[in-house]
């Protein structure tokens, strides 16, 4: 269903989840201790905290 980290929607982090382990692997939990991951985060929670304050970071 494509509900990677099962939190109930489908969202960017599952399609990062989906890219790096593929559709039926994506539910590793694993997954969020990678760098891959924590660079993922990272991007996401600034362009979140951009897209809060009116476009600027």
């Amino acid at each position: 269903n494509g509900d990677c980290n099962e939190d109930g929607k489908v969202d960017c982090r599952d399609f990062a989840q989906m890219h790096r382990l593929g559709g039926y692997g994506c539910r590793d939990p694993a997954i969020r201790t990678t760098p891959f991951y924590e660079s993922f985060e990272n991007c996401f929670n600034v362009v979140s905290a951009a897209t809060l304050n009116g476009g600027s970071v």
